[in-house]
């Protein structure tokens, strides 16, 4: 998590006997969409992975075993504008191919193998959560937005609880913006 947010404080246990799995989007070889309109390079796996890097940490001080598929060494950034790189692995070692597919291979690979072994272990709550943040044009701007497995009851209601959250955020935080994410079904 980096030096200033190392140490992870346990705040309640409401998430123990869970377990999530986190995958920021892109990362290695493709950074994604770019922003070059800026002072410095905008990439989008950089923000994709600090916005990972602080659900991991959320979810953890909730009790919750979590594993980030996708690593690297850039820890929580507060900064505005993230530098870009291209040093993040799968779990850590293994380096992430630039062809889409088999990128997506080898982080569900890296899923299934963990979920079994906590499958073993008697685990029944595992979760996989993958964030992407998309580029759009101003005009076409898009908020946060949410996909589901369909045949899941659970995966379904745990996106419509994550938009109701957003959408509660954005009344209260943003109050003249309105908030237009959806949630969709996915496979």
């Amino acid at each position: 998590f980096g030096n200033e947010y190392e140490n992870v404080k346990i705040l309640d246990n409401q998430l123990k006997n869970e377990v999530y799995y986190v995958v920021s989007g892109h990362g290695g070889p493709d950074p994604g969409a770019c922003c070059t309109s800026t002072e410095s390079m905008m990439c989008e796996d950089e923000y994709a992975y600090d916005v990972a890097l602080r659900l991991t940490r959320n979810l953890m001080q909730h009790g919750a075993t979590v594993h980030m598929i996708i690593q690297d060494n850039d820890g929580i950034r507060d900064e505005e504008l993230l530098d870009c790189d291209k040093d993040e692995k799968c779990m850590g070692t293994a380096q992430i191919p630039l062809n889409q597919k088999k990128r997506l291979h080898q982080r569900a690979a890296a899923i299934n193998k963990l979920h079994k072994k906590y499958k073993k272990k008697g685990y029944k709550t595992q979760k996989a959560i993958m964030i992407h943040i998309d580029s759009r044009s101003e005009s076409k701007s898009q908020d946060v937005f949410f996909y589901h497995w369909g045949k899941s009851k659970t995966s379904k209601k745990l996106a419509y609880d994550l938009q109701s959250t957003f959408k509660a955020k954005y009344k209260k935080f943003q109050k003249n913006r309105g908030y237009h994410g959806y949630v969709a079904e996915r496979g």
